[in-house]
């Protein structure tokens, strides 16, 4: 994550360079086409990323976590906003304005690249999504995006991660690029493996080593 790539001296300069603010779920951060006129470090919460598509439905794209930034292409080329940004999870964020975060990025060897590094780490992302949508079927699909919601979440000394998902099945299907049906059918096949169990907003992972296995690589 972001803010883990980042000296305790980098953290100081981007709380003194941004205000801390807190969001509650359903609030929008960024809508597609803004001007950039901040970037938003992830202290606690979750958001989706979403655009619309041409039927007018708005799309789950990708999630962000505690630890990630949005926005931070901002400072860089001065576009507007490639996707919208909306809380599922109410959000505490440090707001930083564009201005300040660009001076930050000349000042500051080591947070220019701690960005760097993130930028990369998004396009290798994308890389994979492309992948996925190239070759992969909904099991293997919804087996890598468990094992990604298993990595920000705690084992219990039962050995069983528990994930808060506060995802609809359609918000599911939406991120892995398949329809609602594929998702229940996907699901099943995984609780009926006992892979995992299911309930209202969470997700029990079992075996973490057989979803890795399922997913595409």
């Amino acid at each position: 994550m972001f803010w883990d790539l980042l000296s305790d001296d980098d953290k100081e300069a981007i709380r003194g360079a941004g205000v801390k603010t807190t969001y509650p779920a359903g609030n929008m951060l960024f809508h597609y086409g803004d001007e950039p006129t901040h970037v938003l470090v992830l202290l606690n919460g979750l958001v989706k990323l979403t655009l619309t598509s041409v039927d007018g439905r708005e799309v789950m794209i990708e999630l962000r976590g505690a630890g990630n930034m949005l926005g931070e292409l901002g400072p860089i080329d001065s576009l507007p906003r490639s996707t919208s940004v909306m809380v599922i999870e109410d959000v505490e964020a440090i707001v930083v304005p564009t201005s300040a975060f660009r001076q930050l990025l000349l000042d500051r060897g080591t947070l220019s690249y701690a960005v760097l590094t993130l930028v990369a780490e998004k396009l290798r992302q994308s890389t994979q999504r492309r992948l996925e949508a190239g070759v992969g079927d909904a099991h293997a699909r919804l087996c890598g995006r468990l094992v990604e919601l298993a990595e920000s979440a705690e084992m219990g000394s039962d050995g069983v991660i528990e994930v808060n998902s506060p995802l609809t099945q359609q918000e599911l299907a939406d991120w892995i690029g398949v329809s609602r049906d594929a998702i229940v059918l996907a699901l099943r096949r995984i609780r009926e493996l006992g892979w995992i169990e299911t309930g209202r907003r969470t997700i029990r992972i079992h075996d973490l080593e057989a979803l890795r296995r399922a997913a595409v690589e």
